[in-house]
């Protein structure tokens, strides 16, 4: 089975960001682990594995062979990180935040056009 490239899923995320505006900081996909807890992509035969590594050891790994559910799991990540900081900043006295945080993330997902 041939897979995407790591360069191709690069292209399809900035393509993404791009729609949502998602600040650049968030738009760096790893091929190594950083050891803070940042996600890296592996891609070898088994299909493209999401991992997260944190002070030395594999915290979580997802595996798939389809490269729509790892773009998936990338812009999920993204823009859970992007809704965090938007309801922090707008926070609503007295209401559970993780309702402007599930609803401004869902909005910036209907944004991104995937065709």
């Amino acid at each position: 089975m041939s897979f995407v490239s790591i360069s191709t899923i690069r292209r399809k995320i900035q393509q993404y960001c791009k729609q949502i505006n998602a600040p650049k900081r968030l738009i760096t996909i790893r091929t190594t682990p950083s050891g803070f807890g940042d996600p890296h992509i592996e891609i070898d035969n088994k299909g493209y594995h999401y991992v997260i590594w944190e002070r030395g050891s594999e915290h979580r790994r997802r595996t798939t062979k389809d490269v729509n559910d790892l773009l998936y799991w990338l812009m999920m990540d993204i823009t859970f990180s992007m809704a965090s900081t938007y309801e922090l900043e707008n926070r609503i006295p007295n209401q559970d935040s993780r309702r402007l945080l599930f609803e401004t993330q869902l909005n910036l997902l209907k944004k991104i056009n995937i065709n």
